[in-house]
C-alpha cells in the first residue's frame, strides 16, 4: 500500500493522521466505485490493532515471552447510499490500519480496512455493542522475519545493559593489612637497691674578712 499511495514507514510514525486520512480517502474512491454515493464522515475516532508476536510454532525461543503490541488505527463511521437504494441513508464503520510488521519483506507495508455495513440510518453516539464486538476481533499475526528482528534487538539490549552493569560495578576495596604483632620483649631483671649514703659533717664557719 505504500507503494500505491506514496508514504513511507516514517510517514507512519511520525504522522499517522496524515497517513490515515491518505488511506480513508483511497477507500472512499473505491466505495464510490461500487456504487455508493452521499459519503460522509460522521466520526473518525483513534485507535490501535493487536499484533500477535507470540503466535504458535514462530517463536523458537521458549524462554522470551515477547511483550503485547499494537499500532495505530482509526475507526471511521460514514452515512452514505447505495445505487440498489438510494433513497436510503446507511451507516457504515471503517476500521482502518496500515504496517510493516506483518510483510515478509522488511519494511514493506501493507494496508488493512474492514468494512462494517449496518442497515440503521440512525447516527449512534457511541459505536454500538455489535460492531464493536466484531471489530474487537480483528488482530494481525507478526511476520516470522519481523519477530526474530525484536528478538535479536531484544538480545543486543540485553547483551549492552550486561556491559554496563559490568563497567559501573565499584571494584571491591582491597582489605587492610593486618598490623605486624610487637614480639615480645624480654623481662628485664629486678635492679638492686642503692645503699643509704652517709650524712656529710657540717662544715665550720668562715671568718669574717676586714673591711
Amino acid at each position: 500500500m505504500g507503494a500505491i499511495l506514496d508514504f513511507s514507514v516514517e510517514d507512519l510514525v511520525n504522522d499517522f493522521d496524515d497517513t490515515a486520512a491518505t488511506i480513508l480517502l483511497y477507500q472512499m474512491q473505491k466505495l464510490r466505485g461500487v456504487g455508493y454515493n452521499d459519503i460522509e464522515i460522521v466520526n473518525n475516532t483513534d485507535t490501535t490493532i493487536p499484533v500477535d508476536l507470540n503466535p504458535p510454532g514462530m517463536n523458537n525461543n521458549d524462554d522470551i515471552e515477547l511483550p503485547a503490541a499494537s499500532v495505530l488505527a482509526k475507526l471511521v463511521e460514514i452515512t452514505y447510499r447505495t445505487a440498489s437504494a438510494p433513497n436510503e441513508t446507511k451507516t457504515g464503520y471503517y476500521l482502518l490500519t496500515a504496517t510493516d510488521t506483518t510483510s515478509q519483506n522488511l519494511g514493506a507495508i501493507t494496508g488493512y480496512s474492514i468494512f462494517y455495513e449496518g442497515n440503521s440510518s440512525n447516527v449512534a453516539t457511541t459505536t454500538p455493542a455489535a460492531v464493536r464486538q466484531v471489530l474487537d476481533s480483528f488482530e494481525l499475526i507478526a511476520s516470522p522475519e519481523v519477530v526474530e528482528t525484536i528478538l535479536a534487538a531484544l538480545a543486543a539490549q540485553a547483551e549492552q545493559a550486561e556491559q554496563a552493569a559490568e563497567t559501573q560495578e565499584p571494584e571491591p576495596e582491597p582489605e587492610p593489612e593486618p598490623e605486624p604483632e610487637d614480639p615480645d620483649l624480654p623481662n628485664l631483671p629486678n635492679l638492686p637497691n642503692l645503699p643509704n649514703l652517709p650524712n656529710l659533717p657540717n662544715l665550720p664557719n668562715l671568718p669574717n674578712l676586714p673591711n
